[in-house]
C-alpha cells in the first residue's frame, strides 16, 4: 500500500514505480471509479493489460487464445468455477482493447477452443456489486496465464484505493494472503478523512503479507530541484516548502502560480483539496472541531503550554484532539516538528468555515497572546503573522488609532517607520533622528520603491511620528503608544518589505556582542550610522568629562584610554566608543573584538575598524610641505601652519577643479598610513558629483566608491534650502549601494576662481588632522642627537617621496619640477651636560644644526637656538633647502617634522 494525503503525489509515485519495476510485466496504474470499486473488475482488466504487455514484448498472438483457453480448462479441472471461461474471453477483450481487432480471431479461437460453450449469463457477475468469487476466479486465471508469460511475475497497480467500498476491502484482505506466486498489488489510498485511514489499518491488520510505505512531502532538496528546473529562485525554497508541505500537487499549482507573476501569499485555493478537507471536517467531533476553528487563524503550530493557554484545555485533551485531527488529516504536516495544518486546509478553515465576527474575536486573542510570546521571548520570527492577524482584530483597531494607522501603512511609510524602530534609542540625548540620516537608511537597508520624502510628509501628519521641518534641516521621532504598533510596524516589513527590522538595533548589537567583550570598562556611546574616527574620538572625550573619571584631561584633550570602533551589521554602519580605567583593559577588549564576525537574530555582524585612542597625532602639514617643495615657493601657511594658499594662472572649469581634487585624495590616500587615513576622513575612495548650467553650480562629495570627478544628470537640481539635499542627490545621483554623498554645496556666482584647487584639498585635508589630532596625546620628543637626527633625516625622505607622487599624478599641471633628492646630512651637536629641563615648551639652551647640501653642493648650516630667529635668515635659504619658519626651537623643529599643530612635549636627555 502506499498511503498519503491528497495531493502529496501517489498517483506519481505509483507510476513511477510500475515503469521501474523491470523484474516483472508492470502495467500502468488502474484508477477506481469514483462511484466506487469493483474489484473483480480492475483485477481482470489488470490481467488483460500483462497478457496484452506480453504479447507485446514476445508476439504469440495466434497462440494467446489457445494457452487462454487452456489456463480457462485448468481453472475448471481444479475445482474452479466455470465463471472463469467468461473470465479469459474478457481479459480477451481487455488485449483487444490495447492490441487492436486482430486479437478478434483469438477470441474466436478461445471459445471454439473451450470444452463447453460460455454462458453469457455469468458475464453479469463480473459487473455487479462485489461478488467473491469472482475475484477469486480472476486471481485463480492470473496464476494459470504467469505460467505462460516471460517473466513469470506480474504487478497489478490500483490507484484512488480510497474509493474501494466496506466489502472490496474485507476481499482484498483475505485475497492478500492467497495470491498466487509470482502477482503482486500495488495499491494506492488517499488518506484524507479518518474514514479512508480505517482502509489503512483494516489492511495493515492482514500482517506481513501487506507492507505499507506512507508517502511524506517533498524535501527541501526536492523543491530546489524543481524551482531550479522552473527557473525560479532558491530563496523561495524554504517558503514553498512550507506553505506546500512538499506536496506534488499543490507544489505545481503554486510554481505554475510563481511564474505567471504571482506571490506565495496570493496563491489560490486548490478546489479539489478544498472539498475534500470539507469532507474530513463535517466528520469532525464538534469539540474538536471548536478547537481547530480556533487554531486554524495561526500560520504555525504554537508551543504547546500556549496551545493549551489559547484553547484552554489542559494536556490530556489536548492529546486527543491532536489524534483526532490528525487521524481526519486535518493535522496531516509537521511544522516545527509538531503536527499542523496543511496550508491549504488551514486557509480553507479560516477563510471559508469562519465567519466575521468568530475571525475577528479569534484574532484577538491570536494577537494577544502572540504578543505575550514575543516579549517572553524576545524572538520576532513570528510578528510578520501577528501583523496578518492584527488586520482582522476589529475590537484592537477600533480602540487604537495607531494601530489602525500602522496595518494601513503603504510600504514607502511602513519603510521609515521600520527605520525608526532601529535608529531610535532609548537613552538618546535627543530623542528625534536627522531626516536625510533617516531617509538614507531606510533607502540602504529596506530598498522600498517611490518617493521617500513625500512619505516623509505623509507620514509627519499621522499619530505615529512627530516631524520638525524647516529651511535647511528635517528631524522626526516615533511617539508609538504601545509595544503592539511596534511589533506590527516589524512584522508588516518582515512581510511586505523583506526585511526584519531590529528594535534599537544599536544598542541590541552592543548589548549582545560588544559589551561582554568590553568589560571591564568605564563608559560607552554607540549608534548606527556613518561616523568618522575623528567624531569618535571627540565623543570619547566628552564621555571621558561626564564620566568625571581619574585620568588627565586637558583642554580639549583626552589620555584615555579608549577604542573606537565600526562596524556593519546587515547592511546597517555601527560605531562604539569606549573608555577604560586602564591601557591593559583596554586592550584586552581591543583583541576580544579584532576580527568579530557573528551572526545576530541571523543576521551578520563583522567590525570593520578598530584603533585605540588616543594614539599619536599625525603630520598635519605632511602634504603641504611637499606641495612646497613641489611648487618650489611658499604657500603662504597661516599661523596654524596648515592653512595654505597658492593662485592658479588662468580659471579652469568644474570639472578640472574637482578632478584635481580627486586626484589629491587619491595620491594622499594612497601615501598615508591607516591612522592617517582615519585622521584626514580618507578610509574610503572619494569623488565628485556635479551639476552646473548658466544660474548655478552644484557640487556633492562622494563617499565610498568613485574616486573620479563626474557629471550628473539634470535632475540632481533642486530647490533652494531644500531640508532633504543631500538624501535627494544620493537618490537621483545614480550612486552605488556602498556610496553616501558627505557634503552638498551650492554656489550661484560664477566669477573665474583662481586658487589652486589642489592646494585648497591639502589644505582641507590638513585641517581635518589639526581636528583629529586634537583630541590625541602629546608627541613626546627626546633631544638626543641619534633619535631626533633619525626623525629628521625620515620627515625630509617621506617628503621628498611625497612630493614626487604629487607630482606624477598630474595634479598641479605644469606648475613646478619633480624634486630631486639632495644629498643631505642632519647634524645635531651636543647639548651641554648641564643643560637645563624644558620649560613650558621652550628650549632655554643648547642648539640643533640642520646642515642641507644643494644640487651644486653648497653646503647650508641652519642653527636653531632658544632665542627667537632673525628673519632675515630665512631669506638666505635655497628654495631646495629644508623649510622652515620663525619661532622658538621646539616650533621649528616641530614645523620640520611636519607637526606644526601637534601638542609636543619634548625632554632631554
Amino acid at each position: 500500500m502506499l498511503s498519503g494525503d491528497s495531493g502529496i503525489g501517489k498517483s506519481e509515485v505509483l507510476r513511477a514505480a510500475q515503469v521501474a519495476t523491470a523484474d516483472a510485466i508492470a502495467p500502468s496504474p488502474r484508477s477506481l471509479p469514483s462511484s466506487g470499486g469493483v474489484l473483480q473488475r480492475i483485477l481482470l482488466d489488470g490481467l488483460g493489460e500483462v497478457l496484452a504487455e506480453d504479447i507485446r514484448g514476445r508476439g504469440g498472438l495466434d497462440e494467446a487464445g489457445r494457452w487462454l483457453a487452456e489456463a480457462a480448462e485448468g481453472v475448471v479441472a481444479k475445482g474452479g468455477q466455470a465463471l472463469v471461461r467468461v473470465v479469459g474471453q474478457e481479459v480477451l477483450a481487455v488485449v483487444r482493447g490495447q492490441l487492436g481487432e486482430e486479437v478478434g480471431q483469438a477470441a474466436t479461437a478461445y471459445v471454439a477452443s473451450l470444452k463447453q460453450a460460455v454462458d453469457e449469463r455469468l458475464a453479469v457477475r463480473l459487473d455487479n456489486a462485489l461478488d467473491r468469487g469472482a475475484a477469486e476466479v480472476v486471481l485463480a486465471l492470473a496464476s494459470e496465464v504467469l505460467e505462460h508469460l516471460e517473466p513469470h511475475e506480474a504487478v497489478l497497480a490500483i490507484d484512488a484505493g480510497e474509493r474501494l467500498r466496506d466489502e472490496d476491502v474485507r476481499v482484498l484482505s483475505d485475497l492478500a494472503e492467497a495470491l498466487p506466486p509470482g502477482l503482486r498489488l500495488r495499491v494506492a489510498i488517499s488518506t484524507y478523512t479518518a474514514q479512508h485511514q480505517t482502509i489503512i489499518d483494516q489492511l495493515t491488520g492482514v500482517g506481513s503479507d501487506v507492507a505499507e510505505i506512507a508517502l511524506s512531502g517533498i524535501g527541501e532538496d526536492g523543491v530546489r530541484e524543481w524551482l531550479q528546473s522552473e527557473g525560479e529562485s532558491d530563496d523561495l525554497v524554504s517558503d514553498v516548502t512550507r506553505v506546500t508541505g512538499g506536496y506534488a500537487l499543490h507544489l505545481g499549482d503554486l510554481i505554475a502560480h510563481l511564474r505567471g507573476g504571482g506571490a506565495i501569499d496570493d496563491a489560490p485555493l486548490h478546489e479539489t483539496f478544498a472539498h475534500r478537507t470539507e469532507d474530513a471536517w463535517v466528520q469532525l467531533d464538534p469539540n474538536v472541531a471548536h478547537h481547530a476553528r480556533r487554531l486554524c487563524v495561526f500560520a504555525d503550530p504554537l508551543p504547546v503550554s500556549r496551545t493549551l493557554e489559547f484553547l484552554g484545555i489542559d494536556l490530556a485533551e489536548w492529546g486527543e484532539t491532536q489524534d483526532r485531527l490528525k487521524r481526519a488529516r486535518i493535522f496531516s504536516v509537521e511544522v516545527n516538528g509538531l503536527p499542523w495544518f496543511h496550508e491549504q486546509r488551514r486557509r480553507y478553515l479560516s477563510e471559508i468555515k469562519l465567519g466575521d465576527d468568530e475571525l475577528a474575536a479569534t484574532c484577538t486573542d491570536a494577537v494577544a497572546i502572540l504578543r505575550d510570546l514575543t516579549e517572553t521571548t524576545q524572538r520576532t520570527d513570528r510578528l510578520s503573522e501577528l501583523a496578518d492577524l492584527a488586520i482582522h482584530a476589529t475590537s484592537l483597531l477600533d480602540d487604537n488609532e495607531q494601530l489602525r494607522v500602522a496595518v494601513g501603512l503603504d510600504l514607502q511609510q511602513l519603510a521609515l517607520c521600520a527605520s525608526l524602530v532601529e535608529l531610535m534609542e532609548p537613552k538618546m540625548t535627543f530623542p528625534a533622528i536627522d531626516g536625510n540620516a533617516l531617509l538614507r537608511h531606510t533607502r540602504q537597508v529596506f530598498e522600498p520603491a517611490g518617493d521617500l520624502v513625500q512619505a516623509f510628509r505623509e507620514l509627519g501628519s499621522s499619530s505615529l511620528v512627530q516631524v520638525v521641518e524647516q529651511r535647511h534641516a528635517a528631524v522626526v521621532a516615533p511617539s508609538f503608544n504601545g509595544l503592539l504598533v511596534m511589533l506590527v510596524i516589524i512584522g508588516r516589513a518582515q512581510r511586505d518589505l523583506g526585511r526584519t527590522p531590529v528594535p534599537r538595533a544599536a544598542g541590541t548589537v552592543f548589548e549582545t556582542e560588544i559589551r561582554p567583550r568590553l568589560e571591564p570598562y568605564l563608559g560607552a556611546g554607540y549608534g548606527i550610522g556613518h561616523q568618522r574616527m575623528a567624531n569618535l574620538g571627540e565623543q570619547a572625550v566628552t564621555l571621558r568629562r561626564k564620566l568625571a573619571a581619574p585620568v588627565l584631561v586637558v583642554g580639549n584633550r583626552g589620555d584615555g584610554p579608549d577604542l573606537l570602533l565600526r562596524g556593519r551589521y546587515a547592511g546597517r554602519a555601527f560605531y562604539t566608543h569606549a573608555s577604560f580605567d586602564s591601557v591593559e583593559h583596554r586592550d584586552e577588549a581591543r583583541e576580544r573584538l579584532d576580527g568579530l564576525s557573528v551572526e545576530i537574530f541571523d543576521q551578520r555582524f563583522e567590525v570593520t575598524d578598530l584603533i585605540d585612542h588616543p594614539v599619536e597625532p599625525v603630520p598635519s602639514a605632511r602634504f603641504l610641505q611637499a606641495a612646497q617643495r613641489v611648487l618650489g615657493k611658499d604657500l603662504k601657511l597661516g599661523h596654524d601652519g596648515v592653512s595654505g594658499k597658492c593662485d592658479l594662472a588662468s580659471p579652469i572649469s568644474v570639472e578640472q577643479r574637482l578632478s584635481l581634487r580627486a586626484g589629491v585624495l587619491q595620491v594622499v590616500r594612497t601615501r598615508s598610513s591607516m591612522i592617517e587615513r582615519y585622521a584626514v576622513e580618507l578610509d574610503q575612495p572619494i569623488g565628485f558629483l556635479y551639476f552646473e548650467d548658466g544660474d548655478s553650480i552644484e557640487i556633492a562629495e562622494v563617499i565610498g566608491g568613485r574616486e573620479d570627478a563626474r557629471p550628473a544628470p539634470s535632475v540632481f537640481s533642486r530647490p533652494r534650502d531644500d531640508p532633504f539635499e543631500i538624501y535627494r542627490i544620493e537618490e537621483l545621483g545614480d550612486l552605488a549601494a556602498q556610496e553616501r554623498v558627505g557634503i552638498a554645496t551650492f554656489r550661484v556666482s560664477h566669477i573665474p576662481r583662481l586658487d589652486d584647487p589642489a592646494v585648497d584639498t591639502l589644505t582641507d585635508l590638513a585641517k581635518r588632522a589639526t581636528r583629529f589630532n586634537a583630541t590625541q596625546r602629546q608627541l613626546v620628543l627626546t633631544f638626543d642627537e641619534a633619535d631626533l637626527q633619525h626623525r629628521l633625516i625620515d620627515a625630509v625622505n617621506l617628503r621628498l617621496e611625497d612630493a614626487r607622487a604629487l607630482y606624477d599624478s598630474g595634479v598641479f599641471g605644469d606648475g613646478g619640477k619633480r624634486p630631486t633628492a639632495l644629498s643631505h646630512e642632519v647634524i645635531v651637536d651636543p647639548l651641554p651636560e648641564a643643560a637645563p629641563r624644558l620649560f613650558e615648551g621652550r628650549w632655554w639652551n643648547g642648539r640643533v644644526v640642520v646642515r642641507a647640501i644643494d644640487q651644486d653642493h653648497d653646503e647650508v648650516r641652519l642653527r636653531i637656538s632658544g632665542q627667537r630667529l632673525p628673519d632675515h635668515l630665512f631669506d638666505e635659504l635655497p628654495d631646495d633647502c629644508l623649510e622652515c619658519t620663525q619661532g622658538s626651537a621646539d616650533q621649528i623643529i616641530a614645523t620640520l617634522l611636519g607637526y606644526r599643530d601637534a601638542d609636543i612635549r619634548f625632554e632631554t636627555k
